[in-house]
């Protein structure tokens, strides 16, 4: 390796990240801006890497404002993209991430810069939305067929639009062949796993995805953990374990809905308070506005007909042993009601 050449130290990080050894990455993005503190790469990559790793957003964005200077139009609207994910998806800053959107958006279809504005859509847009999308994310596809982040949206869309969850499941697989340690490909194939019921294969996986994401008590892990669990009738307990120290909202509201499984009403309610002073996406409300009712024992559920809801831990949850008939009847008029089916 030649080691005053800031390339090989970016190109390396870059390689680092992906095999999930995060402190061999973070170390080649700061040599390589050190060697460069004009390398655009690398200081985007040291960004992206060292708020997901370290939750450092003040030096991130200070590296995301070096990156932004490069001269190259398509360079900046593609770090724009980065930056407005994580308005999105870690402060949940979401009009600043559709204002940074809007600008990365401008110009030619750019696949990196159109897949991420459809992640944010996903997330945190009404369902209508998801219609806009799809066509978007099929132009991604024609213009670049590798694109994993395109195909796990893609997945999604089938699911979630059209019901058909065998066929997004092998979408991703085959693109899990292609490109084995990829961490949306993996996450997805664990997601969709899980929400078919084949439990078997959300466990094989699961081990992959820890090494890539470099950490086993990762929320995104500590998640999929916690629903393997409840699929698999482990206590609901030891699952509340599992999401009790974590603090993304989405684990909240996981952490909300096992608590009033286990009859702790007054836990819910405090924890769903807390929920409520927090931005949420669009799913997240939806939740929330479940919760809510499950903790007021509300009978009623006609009006969330056509809401688009995740329904795989309610099931998973209304299957489950420990819960009471009344609950368990109580989750079954939420499922008859949510899509997708």
């Amino acid at each position: 390796m030649r080691p005053h050449d800031p390339e090989l130290w970016n190109n390396f990080g870059a390689y680092e990240q992906q095999h999930g050894r995060i402190d061999q990455a973070i170390t080649a993005f700061e040599t390589a801006l050190e060697l460069d503190p004009e390398n655009y790469d690398a200081a985007r990559n040291f960004a992206n890497v060292i708020w997901a790793a370290r939750g450092d957003r003040s030096r991130a964005i200070e590296l995301f404002d070096i990156a932004l200077k490069n001269p190259d139009l398509a360079h900046r609207r593609e770090t724009l993209a980065h930056r407005a994910g994580w308005a999105a998806f870690r402060d949940r800053e979401i009009e600043t991430a559709r204002s940074l959107y809007a600008e990365a958006l401008n110009g030619e279809l750019l696949p990196n810069v159109a897949a991420s504005w459809a992640r944010m859509v996903i997330v945190f847009e009404p369902p209508e939305s998801l219609a806009t999308i799809e066509p978007v994310i099929d132009e991604i596809l024609l213009t670049a067929p590798r694109h994993v982040t395109a195909i796990s949206l893609k997945a999604m869309c089938m699911w979630w639009l059209h019901g058909n969850i065998e066929d997004a499941k092998l979408l991703v697989l085959n693109a899990l062949d292609e490109f084995p340690e990829d961490q949306t490909l993996l996450s997805t194939s664990v997601h969709l796993s899980l929400a078919e019921g084949n439990l078997d294969l959300a466990e094989s996986l699961l081990p992959r995805l820890e090494k890539v994401v470099g950490r086993e008590d990762s929320e995104e892990i500590s998640s999929y953990r916690a629903m393997l669990g409840i699929c698999r009738g482990r206590s609901l307990s030891e699952v509340a374990a599992l999401l009790n120290d974590l603090a993304s909202h989405d684990n909240l509201n996981n952490l909300a809905i096992l608590l009033w499984a286990q009859g702790r009403d007054a836990e819910c309610a405090d924890l769903v308070g807390r929920i409520s002073t927090e931005p949420l996406g669009y799913q997240g409300r939806v939740e929330l506005d479940i919760l809510k009712r499950l903790i007021g024992g509300v009978k009623d559920y006609a009006d969330l007909a056509g809401q688009l809801l995740d329904p795989t831990g309610l099931r998973a949850l209304a299957a489950h042993p420990e819960l009471s008939e009344s609950r368990r009847h109580q989750l079954h008029l939420v499922l008859d009601v949510v899509s997708p089916a």
